[in-house]
Protein backbone atom coordinates (compact mmCIF):
# COMPACT_ATOMS: atom_id res chain seq x y z
CA UNK A 1 0.00 0.00 0.00
CA UNK A 2 2.82 2.30 0.70
CA UNK A 3 4.45 2.07 -2.61
CA UNK A 4 1.18 1.99 -4.31
CA UNK A 5 0.79 5.67 -2.67
CA UNK A 6 4.30 6.48 -3.44
CA UNK A 7 4.09 5.66 -6.69
CA UNK A 8 0.71 7.74 -6.96
CA UNK A 9 2.89 10.89 -5.14
CA UNK A 10 5.20 10.05 -8.10
CA UNK A 11 2.61 10.17 -10.98
CA UNK A 12 1.04 13.51 -9.90
CA UNK A 13 4.42 15.29 -9.41
CA UNK A 14 4.82 14.42 -12.64
CA UNK A 15 1.60 15.35 -13.95
CA UNK A 16 2.04 18.81 -12.27
CA UNK A 17 5.31 19.08 -13.91
CA UNK A 18 3.62 18.92 -17.65
CA UNK A 19 0.49 21.10 -16.37
CA UNK A 20 2.51 23.86 -14.82
CA UNK A 21 6.13 23.98 -15.69
CA UNK A 22 6.03 23.97 -19.26
CA UNK A 23 7.59 27.13 -20.81
CA UNK A 24 5.32 30.04 -22.03
CA UNK A 25 6.53 31.67 -25.26
CA UNK A 26 8.45 34.44 -23.78
CA UNK A 27 10.44 31.93 -21.83
CA UNK A 28 10.80 29.34 -24.94
CA UNK A 29 11.58 31.71 -26.94
CA UNK A 30 13.96 33.87 -24.75
CA UNK A 31 16.01 30.72 -24.67
CA UNK A 32 15.74 29.92 -28.17
CA UNK A 33 17.49 33.40 -29.13
CA UNK A 34 20.44 32.45 -27.00
CA UNK A 35 21.23 30.23 -30.09
CA UNK A 36 23.88 31.32 -33.17
CA UNK A 37 21.33 32.67 -36.10
CA UNK A 38 21.57 30.37 -38.48
CA UNK A 39 20.53 27.38 -36.03
CA UNK A 40 18.07 29.34 -34.03
CA UNK A 41 16.48 30.10 -37.73
CA UNK A 42 17.02 26.65 -37.90
CA UNK A 43 14.97 25.36 -34.76
CA UNK A 44 12.66 27.81 -35.59
CA UNK A 45 11.12 27.14 -38.80
CA UNK A 46 11.78 23.25 -37.97
CA UNK A 47 9.25 23.86 -34.87
CA UNK A 48 7.09 25.91 -36.65
CA UNK A 49 6.84 23.70 -39.34
CA UNK A 50 5.57 20.85 -36.69
CA UNK A 51 2.68 23.35 -35.08
CA UNK A 52 0.92 23.21 -38.72
CA UNK A 53 -0.64 26.82 -37.83
CA UNK A 54 -0.40 30.29 -36.33
CA UNK A 55 -3.91 31.64 -35.21
CA UNK A 56 -4.17 35.76 -35.82
CA UNK A 57 -6.78 37.87 -34.43
CA UNK A 58 -6.32 41.12 -36.87
CA UNK A 59 -7.99 44.44 -36.79
CA UNK A 60 -7.58 45.77 -39.93
CA UNK A 61 -8.93 44.26 -43.53
CA UNK A 62 -5.93 43.55 -45.11
CA UNK A 63 -4.64 41.21 -42.90
CA UNK A 64 -5.31 38.43 -45.33
CA UNK A 65 -2.97 39.84 -48.06
CA UNK A 66 -0.09 39.39 -45.48
CA UNK A 67 -0.89 36.26 -44.18
CA UNK A 68 -0.73 35.43 -48.10
CA UNK A 69 2.00 36.66 -48.40
CA UNK A 70 3.55 34.91 -45.73
CA UNK A 71 2.60 31.59 -46.70
CA UNK A 72 4.24 31.90 -49.91
CA UNK A 73 7.84 32.80 -48.27
CA UNK A 74 6.53 30.00 -46.15
CA UNK A 75 4.06 27.58 -47.13
CA UNK A 76 3.92 25.61 -43.45
CA UNK A 77 2.54 26.72 -41.15
CA UNK A 78 -1.10 27.82 -42.21
CA UNK A 79 -2.35 30.69 -41.19
CA UNK A 80 -6.20 31.28 -39.32
CA UNK A 81 -7.20 34.91 -39.23
CA UNK A 82 -9.73 36.05 -36.85
CA UNK A 83 -11.02 39.64 -37.99
CA UNK A 84 -12.16 41.76 -35.17
CA UNK A 85 -12.19 45.86 -34.20
CA UNK A 86 -9.98 46.59 -31.75
CA UNK A 87 -12.03 46.73 -28.66
CA UNK A 88 -13.85 43.75 -29.61
CA UNK A 89 -10.64 41.88 -30.08
CA UNK A 90 -9.62 43.55 -26.66
CA UNK A 91 -12.48 42.02 -24.86
CA UNK A 92 -12.71 38.50 -26.33
CA UNK A 93 -8.92 37.79 -25.95
CA UNK A 94 -8.90 38.85 -21.78
CA UNK A 95 -12.17 36.99 -21.35
CA UNK A 96 -10.00 33.98 -23.03
CA UNK A 97 -7.26 34.53 -21.41
CA UNK A 98 -9.02 34.85 -17.92
CA UNK A 99 -10.69 31.08 -18.72
CA UNK A 100 -7.85 29.38 -19.74
CA UNK A 101 -8.63 28.99 -23.20
CA UNK A 102 -5.55 29.71 -25.31
CA UNK A 103 -6.48 29.79 -28.66
CA UNK A 104 -4.47 32.36 -30.51
CA UNK A 105 -0.90 33.26 -31.28
CA UNK A 106 -0.85 36.71 -32.81
CA UNK A 107 -2.10 39.75 -32.34
CA UNK A 108 -1.53 42.36 -35.16
CA UNK A 109 -2.76 46.18 -35.62
CA UNK A 110 -4.53 46.85 -32.74
CA UNK A 111 -2.93 50.64 -31.66
CA UNK A 112 -5.52 50.72 -29.27
CA UNK A 113 -5.83 47.69 -27.96
CA UNK A 114 -1.97 46.72 -27.44
CA UNK A 115 -1.38 48.25 -23.96
CA UNK A 116 -4.63 46.58 -22.40
CA UNK A 117 -3.46 43.34 -23.88
CA UNK A 118 -0.09 44.10 -22.23
CA UNK A 119 -1.37 45.12 -18.81
CA UNK A 120 -3.41 42.33 -18.63
CA UNK A 121 -0.24 39.97 -18.92
CA UNK A 122 -1.41 38.48 -22.20
CA UNK A 123 1.69 39.44 -23.95
CA UNK A 124 5.00 38.07 -24.11
CA UNK A 125 7.86 39.89 -24.33
CA UNK A 126 9.92 38.77 -27.56
CA UNK A 127 12.58 39.77 -28.84
CA UNK A 128 12.94 39.40 -32.83
CA UNK A 129 16.00 39.84 -34.34
CA UNK A 130 14.07 41.83 -36.99
CA UNK A 131 13.55 44.97 -33.90
CA UNK A 132 16.80 46.30 -34.88
CA UNK A 133 15.81 47.94 -37.68
CA UNK A 134 13.00 49.65 -36.27
CA UNK A 135 13.59 53.28 -35.03
CA UNK A 136 12.28 54.17 -31.03
CA UNK A 137 8.83 55.82 -32.42
CA UNK A 138 7.59 51.93 -33.45
CA UNK A 139 8.76 49.84 -30.57
CA UNK A 140 8.92 49.64 -26.62
CA UNK A 141 12.11 49.20 -24.86
CA UNK A 142 10.61 46.37 -22.89
CA UNK A 143 10.10 44.17 -26.20
CA UNK A 144 6.33 43.79 -25.69
CA UNK A 145 5.33 45.36 -29.36
CA UNK A 146 6.96 46.30 -32.39
CA UNK A 147 4.50 48.85 -34.91
CA UNK A 148 5.24 47.40 -38.48
CA UNK A 149 3.03 49.66 -39.94
CA UNK A 150 1.67 52.81 -39.34
CA UNK A 151 -1.20 55.48 -40.46
CA UNK A 152 -1.81 59.24 -40.45
CA UNK A 153 -5.11 60.92 -39.75
CA UNK A 154 -5.10 63.34 -42.46
CA UNK A 155 -7.89 66.00 -42.88
CA UNK A 156 -9.68 64.91 -46.25
CA UNK A 157 -12.03 66.36 -48.13
CA UNK A 158 -14.36 66.31 -51.31
CA UNK A 159 -12.22 68.50 -53.94
CA UNK A 160 -15.94 69.69 -55.54
CA UNK A 161 -17.13 70.69 -52.89
CA UNK A 162 -14.31 72.45 -50.96
CA UNK A 163 -12.44 75.12 -52.94
CA UNK A 164 -8.99 75.84 -52.35
CA UNK A 165 -9.42 78.96 -50.55
CA UNK A 166 -11.35 77.43 -47.52
CA UNK A 167 -8.53 74.08 -46.53
CA UNK A 168 -6.95 74.86 -43.38
CA UNK A 169 -3.50 74.62 -42.65
CA UNK A 170 -4.20 73.67 -38.93
CA UNK A 171 -7.19 71.97 -36.89
CA UNK A 172 -7.68 75.27 -35.26
CA UNK A 173 -8.96 76.39 -38.57
CA UNK A 174 -11.72 74.30 -38.43
CA UNK A 175 -13.44 76.15 -36.15
CA UNK A 176 -13.84 78.78 -38.93
CA UNK A 177 -17.82 79.39 -39.55
CA UNK A 178 -17.35 78.21 -42.86
CA UNK A 179 -16.97 74.57 -41.57
CA UNK A 180 -20.32 74.66 -39.13
CA UNK A 181 -22.26 71.71 -39.85
CA UNK A 182 -19.63 70.40 -42.96
CA UNK A 183 -17.48 68.38 -40.31
CA UNK A 184 -17.59 64.77 -39.94
CA UNK A 185 -15.74 62.85 -37.23
CA UNK A 186 -15.35 59.56 -35.82
CA UNK A 187 -17.94 58.81 -32.97
CA UNK A 188 -15.09 57.98 -30.95
CA UNK A 189 -11.64 59.84 -32.20
CA UNK A 190 -9.05 58.85 -29.58
CA UNK A 191 -6.33 58.67 -31.75
CA UNK A 192 -6.64 61.91 -33.16
CA UNK A 193 -7.47 63.50 -29.83
CA UNK A 194 -4.45 61.65 -28.47
CA UNK A 195 -2.35 63.57 -30.76
CA UNK A 196 -4.15 67.02 -29.64
CA UNK A 197 -3.16 66.48 -26.30
CA UNK A 198 0.32 65.27 -27.05
CA UNK A 199 0.94 68.49 -29.42
CA UNK A 200 -0.59 71.19 -27.26
CA UNK A 201 -1.39 69.99 -24.23
CA UNK A 202 -4.43 68.60 -22.59
CA UNK A 203 -6.31 71.58 -21.75
CA UNK A 204 -5.93 73.23 -25.02
CA UNK A 205 -6.94 69.58 -26.76
CA UNK A 206 -10.05 69.84 -24.90
CA UNK A 207 -10.57 73.51 -25.66
CA UNK A 208 -10.65 72.34 -29.79
CA UNK A 209 -12.39 69.27 -29.30
CA UNK A 210 -15.52 71.25 -27.47
CA UNK A 211 -15.22 74.31 -29.72
CA UNK A 212 -15.36 71.57 -32.96
CA UNK A 213 -18.19 70.04 -30.94
CA UNK A 214 -20.07 73.27 -31.03
CA UNK A 215 -19.08 73.12 -34.73
CA UNK A 216 -21.90 70.31 -35.38
CA UNK A 217 -20.13 67.73 -36.92
CA UNK A 218 -21.60 64.68 -38.00
CA UNK A 219 -20.52 61.88 -35.50
CA UNK A 220 -19.64 58.65 -37.52
CA UNK A 221 -18.69 55.46 -36.99
CA UNK A 222 -15.93 53.56 -38.72
CA UNK A 223 -13.72 55.84 -40.97
CA UNK A 224 -14.87 53.33 -44.67
CA UNK A 225 -18.50 55.37 -44.24
CA UNK A 226 -16.86 58.57 -43.84
CA UNK A 227 -15.52 58.37 -47.37
CA UNK A 228 -18.41 56.58 -49.02
CA UNK A 229 -20.13 59.82 -47.70
CA UNK A 230 -17.64 62.53 -48.57
CA UNK A 231 -17.24 61.59 -51.99
CA UNK A 232 -21.00 61.04 -52.64
CA UNK A 233 -20.68 64.84 -51.18
CA UNK A 234 -22.55 64.17 -48.18
CA UNK A 235 -20.15 65.80 -45.77
CA UNK A 236 -17.79 68.03 -47.09
CA UNK A 237 -14.72 67.09 -45.17
CA UNK A 238 -13.30 64.12 -42.37
CA UNK A 239 -11.13 65.83 -39.52
CA UNK A 240 -9.68 62.30 -38.86
CA UNK A 241 -9.22 59.93 -41.74
CA UNK A 242 -6.72 57.44 -42.08
CA UNK A 243 -4.42 58.42 -45.85
CA UNK A 244 -5.57 54.99 -47.21
CA UNK A 245 -8.71 55.17 -48.07
CA UNK A 246 -9.00 58.19 -49.14
CA UNK A 247 -5.70 57.34 -51.57
CA UNK A 248 -7.79 54.08 -53.38
CA UNK A 249 -11.09 56.46 -53.50
CA UNK A 250 -9.38 58.94 -55.13
CA UNK A 251 -7.80 56.12 -57.79
CA UNK A 252 -10.90 55.00 -58.49
CA UNK A 253 -11.84 58.49 -59.60
CA UNK A 254 -14.06 59.67 -56.46
CA UNK A 255 -13.50 64.14 -55.90
CA UNK A 256 -11.65 63.52 -52.81
CA UNK A 257 -8.04 64.27 -51.44
CA UNK A 258 -6.50 64.55 -48.02
CA UNK A 259 -4.02 67.23 -46.40
CA UNK A 260 -1.53 66.75 -43.47
CA UNK A 261 -2.25 69.51 -41.12
CA UNK A 262 -0.01 70.98 -38.51
CA UNK A 263 0.71 68.23 -35.97
CA UNK A 264 -1.00 65.12 -37.69
CA UNK A 265 -1.32 62.62 -35.61
CA UNK A 266 0.44 59.19 -36.57
CA UNK A 267 -1.34 56.05 -35.42
CA UNK A 268 1.36 52.85 -34.68
CA UNK A 269 0.14 49.75 -35.62
CA UNK A 270 1.66 46.97 -33.55
CA UNK A 271 2.15 42.97 -33.66
CA UNK A 272 2.48 41.43 -30.23
CA UNK A 273 3.15 37.52 -29.75
CA UNK A 274 0.82 35.84 -27.18
CA UNK A 275 2.59 35.04 -23.86
CA UNK A 276 0.53 31.37 -23.28
CA UNK A 277 0.48 31.15 -27.60
CA UNK A 278 -0.27 27.60 -28.85
CA UNK A 279 1.98 28.23 -31.22
CA UNK A 280 4.58 29.97 -30.63
CA UNK A 281 7.30 28.83 -32.67
CA UNK A 282 4.55 29.32 -35.61
CA UNK A 283 3.67 32.89 -33.97
CA UNK A 284 7.42 34.09 -33.89
CA UNK A 285 8.08 33.24 -37.07
CA UNK A 286 4.93 35.35 -38.80
CA UNK A 287 6.02 38.33 -35.94
CA UNK A 288 9.54 37.95 -37.55
CA UNK A 289 7.97 37.63 -41.38
CA UNK A 290 6.20 41.09 -40.46
CA UNK A 291 9.18 42.88 -39.46
CA UNK A 292 11.14 41.45 -41.89
CA UNK A 293 12.68 43.21 -45.36
CA UNK A 294 10.00 40.85 -47.05
CA UNK A 295 6.93 41.47 -44.30
CA UNK A 296 7.60 45.50 -45.36
CA UNK A 297 7.30 45.20 -48.96
CA UNK A 298 4.49 43.06 -48.32
CA UNK A 299 3.12 46.18 -46.60
CA UNK A 300 4.26 48.31 -48.98
CA UNK A 301 2.35 45.92 -51.72
CA UNK A 302 -1.16 46.63 -49.91
CA UNK A 303 -0.55 50.73 -50.19
CA UNK A 304 0.06 50.77 -45.95
CA UNK A 305 2.79 53.02 -44.55
CA UNK A 306 5.93 50.79 -43.70
CA UNK A 307 8.25 51.76 -40.72
CA UNK A 308 11.09 49.21 -40.92
CA UNK A 309 14.51 51.86 -41.96
CA UNK A 310 14.99 52.47 -45.50
CA UNK A 311 11.27 51.65 -46.66
CA UNK A 312 8.54 53.83 -47.56
CA UNK A 313 5.22 54.00 -49.00
CA UNK A 314 4.25 52.81 -52.85
CA UNK A 315 2.55 56.02 -53.31
CA UNK A 316 5.20 58.58 -53.95
CA UNK A 317 2.62 61.66 -53.30
CA UNK A 318 1.97 60.44 -50.08
CA UNK A 319 5.93 59.92 -49.43
CA UNK A 320 6.43 64.08 -50.77
CA UNK A 321 3.55 65.13 -48.57
CA UNK A 322 4.44 63.18 -45.40
CA UNK A 323 8.55 64.51 -45.38
CA UNK A 324 7.25 68.10 -45.43
CA UNK A 325 4.46 67.81 -42.63
CA UNK A 326 4.93 68.12 -38.68
CA UNK A 327 3.72 65.46 -37.46
CA UNK A 328 2.80 63.67 -33.73
CA UNK A 329 4.27 60.13 -32.88
CA UNK A 330 2.43 58.57 -29.81
CA UNK A 331 2.85 55.20 -29.08
CA UNK A 332 0.65 52.55 -27.17
CA UNK A 333 2.36 53.20 -23.59
CA UNK A 334 1.98 56.74 -23.83
CA UNK A 335 -1.60 56.17 -25.16
CA UNK A 336 -2.56 53.52 -22.49
CA UNK A 337 -1.50 55.56 -19.53
CA UNK A 338 -3.76 58.49 -20.80
CA UNK A 339 -6.65 56.45 -22.47
CA UNK A 340 -9.32 57.03 -19.19
CA UNK A 341 -8.52 60.76 -19.88
CA UNK A 342 -8.91 61.03 -23.28
CA UNK A 343 -12.16 58.64 -23.17
CA UNK A 344 -13.47 61.37 -20.68
CA UNK A 345 -12.93 64.24 -22.76
CA UNK A 346 -14.88 62.32 -25.57
CA UNK A 347 -17.73 61.61 -23.77
CA UNK A 348 -18.08 65.22 -22.01
CA UNK A 349 -17.35 67.30 -25.15
CA UNK A 350 -18.22 65.03 -28.24
CA UNK A 351 -21.25 62.57 -27.62
CA UNK A 352 -23.50 65.08 -25.80
CA UNK A 353 -23.93 66.42 -29.59
CA UNK A 354 -25.23 63.08 -30.65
Amino acid sequence: MKRLFVSILLCLSLLGTLCFGAENAEELLARLNKLPPAQRQQQLLEKARQERDVSVYASFTEAKSLSDAFRKRYPSPSVTIRRLGGGRMLDIAVTEFRAGRHLVDVFIGGSTSGRPLIDAGVIARYASPERAQYGPHFKDEKGYWTAFFSRHLVFAFNTTLVPQERLPKSYFDLLNPYWKGRLAIDDHPGNWLAGMIKAYGKEKAAELLRALARQNPKIIRGRTLKIQLMAAGEVYAAVDQTEEGVIEMKKKGAPVDYRFLENTPVLTNPVLLVKNAPHPHAGALFLDYLLSKEGQQAVVDIDYVPTRMGFKPKDRELTERAAKAKLVFFDLDWFGERQKEINDLINEHLRPNR
